[in-house]
Order: structure tokens, then C-alpha cells, then sequence
């Protein structure tokens, strides 16, 4: 068939897509489910059969652990839709946020690497569109509110930092601000690339990198063991955050 079984003005699925994104917290058949569909939206051509697409559909529902090929498909589904106004990347992104950086399910650095890019790329991506002077207003104007919420949902795994004492919940946390760093980092230096000192959206850039730094950098090392490699590890990654940081706040603001 020439057209997916997600196609976008498939109204009944469509909404049932949406529901299926609203349980917090996410499961691995829901970002399955999405990931699917992003890189199967948009009437790609494809030799596979409406019921070879259901048996697929099928199959990620009873997803209940990572794979590497939903890392591979989820990488893919990042890096799709250049042109487009749909909202399944960034629900993918949000969805695997949550599941591979923010969950408890024993996901390694490596594996959330393999699913999100190494150096996180997605808001750096969103940001683009954000200031693509070929795009209408609207079309920008949309793409910021998918930046915020990205953006919200990234920084929501750092609010709340773990008591000294509480040594497992540190070290997850420490985990979750390496990933926040990576986020920021790359788009900080998106932004510094550009060499737009002056655009309009560097005002509200510089207000969520400040928020980012403000959490991810409050991490409580009074009485921390110095032996600690995930601190040492952490450590060493804020060191180069808080520097990117630090140029970008002085190449936005002059200073």
C-alpha cells in the first residue's frame, strides 16, 4: 500500500494514538506503539501488507522491555518529519525520556544512548525549526510550545533532589542530570553555531538553559564519598556543563 495505517487524517486512531500517550507513567508498548507509527506516518511506500502492519502493531503492544532494534527505530523516529507539524517525534521523545533516562527498569547509559543520540539532539532540532525564516509564524509558534514541553519533561527528572543519605536515589539522579547536561549542551552550542546573537527566541533559550543549570548543578556533595564513581563521574560531566553554560549566557547577553 502507498498509504500507513497511521495515516494522519485517520480520525478514530488518530485519537486513540492520543489516548494511549496520556497514562504517566509511560510503558515500553506505548513508545513502541508511537515509535511505529512515527516512522511508519506520511504514506511511506512500503512492500509490507495492511496485516503485516497490524501484526507489528500487535507485537509492540506486548513490549515490556528494551530492545535494540526499538533503540534503533526510536533513533530513527527522532530524526524524522524535518518538515512536518506532527507531534509523534516529540512524543517519542518525551515517552522514551522517560522510560530510558527517568526509569528504574535497569536501562544503561549505553542502551539510552542508542535511543536518543549521544549527544541528545532532539531540542537542538526543535530549536532549528523554531528559527527557520522560511516557515510561517504559525508553523514556529507550534513548534515552540513542543519545544517547552520537552523541555518541561526533561528537566522534570531533576527537580527534586535525593537526601545525602539516600545513596541509590543519588546515584539515579546523578544519572538523569548527565543527560540533562547532554540536552543542554548541544543546545547551547546549536544556538552558539547559528551566530545569532540578537534573534528574538534567545531570550527564552536563555531562560530554560539558566532553569537547566539551576537544577541539574544542584546536586548535594557536602559529605559525598570522593571514591564514588558515578560522582566522579558526574562531577567531570558538570564541569563541561557548567563552562557551556557559561559561553552561552555570555554570547547571548554580550556579557
Amino acid at each position: 500500500p502507498s498509504s500507513s495505517v497511521f495515516y494522519q487524517e485517520n480520525g478514530p486512531l488518530a485519537y486513540r494514538l492520543n489516548s494511549a500517550s496520556s497514562p504517566n507513567p509511560a510503558s515500553w508498548n506505548q513508545l513502541a506503539l508511537f515509535t511505529l507509527a512515527c516512522n511508519t506516518h506520511g504514506g511511506l511506500k512500503t512492500d509490507k501488507s495492511i496485516a503485516e502492519y497490524f501484526e507489528d502493531i500487535k507485537t509492540v503492544y506486548n513490549t515490556t522491555r528494551p530492545s535494540p532494534e526499538l533503540s534503533t527505530a526510536i533513533f530513527r523516529a527522532l530524526r524524522s518529519h524535518t518538515r512536518e507539524t506532527t507531534r509523534l517525534p516529540s512524543t517519542v521523545f518525551k515517552l522514551a525520556w522517560k522510560l530510558y533516562v527517568c526509569g528504574n527498569d535497569g536501562v544503561d547509559e549505553a542502551q539510552a544512548n542508542h535511543a536518543l543520540g549521544q549527544h541528545v539532539p532532539f531540542l537542538g532540532i526543535l530549536e532549528a525549526k523554531v528559527r527557520d525564516d522560511e516557515m510561517p509564524e504559525g508553523y514556529k509558534e507550534y513548534f515552540r510550545v513542543l519545544r517547552k514541553e520537552c523541555f518541561e519533561v526533561v528537566l522534570d527528572g531533576v527537580r527534586t533532589v535525593p537526601p545525602e543519605d539516600q545513596t541509590e536515589e543519588l546515584v539515579h539522579w546523578r544519572f538523569r542530570a548527565v543527560f540533562v547536561f547532554k540536552v543542554v549542551e548541544h543546545y547551547a552550542s546549536c544556538i552558539m553555531t547559528l551566530g545569532e546573537a540578537q534573534h528574538p527566541d534567545n531570550e527564552e533559550s536563555l531562560r530554560l538553559v539558566r532553569l537547566a543549570r539551576s537544577l541539574a548543578s544542584a546536586h548535594p556533595a557536602s559529605n559525598a564519598n570522593p571514591d564514588d564513581q558515578s560522582l566522579r563521574s558526574y562531577q567531570f560531566d558538570l564541569n563541561i556543563f557548567e563552562r557551556t553554560c557559561e559561553r552561552f549566557e555570555s554570547f547571548v547577553t554580550g556579557s
